[in-house]
């Protein structure tokens, strides 16, 4: 099965997956709006770029363990995406859509 994956490089973390590319720009635009609410920015101009990668897609409860085991702590939830923290500051944004895996490169 092929996954799309979408990633903004100006936002750390900011990414996600669908079996779809409409699907695919749907996420990505809740995953920025998402991403910049939680920083307090606003929406000033955003890129968007889709690979595919042949990593092994796992589902988003083994990601989040792993995470967790780096020092992730979530934070909130806002509708199916998980936003994570790490003490550091870093942060990533789960996507946690039931009965799908997290897409390669996520």
């Amino acid at each position: 099965m092929i996954y799309y994956v979408a990633t903004v490089p100006e936002l750390p973390g900011c990414h996600t997956q669908a079996k779809s590319l409409d699907d695919l720009m749907n996420r990505i635009k809740g995953a920025i709006l998402l991403y910049l609410e939680t920083e307090g920015c606003s929406i000033v101009g955003c890129f968007v770029g889709c690979r595919l990668s042949k990593l092994k897609p796992v589902e988003a409860k083994v990601a989040i363990k792993a995470l967790g085991r780096m020092g992730f702590l979530p934070v909130r939830q806002r509708g199916s995406h998980l936003i994570m923290k790490h003490p550091n500051g870093r942060s990533t944004v789960i996507p946690v859509h039931i009965g799908e895996e997290l897409g390669r490169g996520s």
